[in-house]
């Protein structure tokens, strides 16, 4: 259990990271257009709270 919980928190913490990262700008949406499994996925909801420009 405690290992779940675990993987949860670092899950959680990686994920805001990644959204700090988007608003801060440092990830852009050319950086994004290399990740192999984001290709020809919609981004417009990255957009659309305000973590891509």
């Amino acid at each position: 259990m405690a290992a779940v919980v675990a993987l949860g928190g670092v899950a959680v913490g990686a994920l805001a990271y990644a959204l700090a990262l988007l608003r801060l700008g440092v990830v852009t949406a050319a950086d994004l257009a290399l990740v192999p499994q984001l290709a020809g996925k919609p981004l417009a909801w990255l957009r659309r709270f305000r973590l891509l420009r």
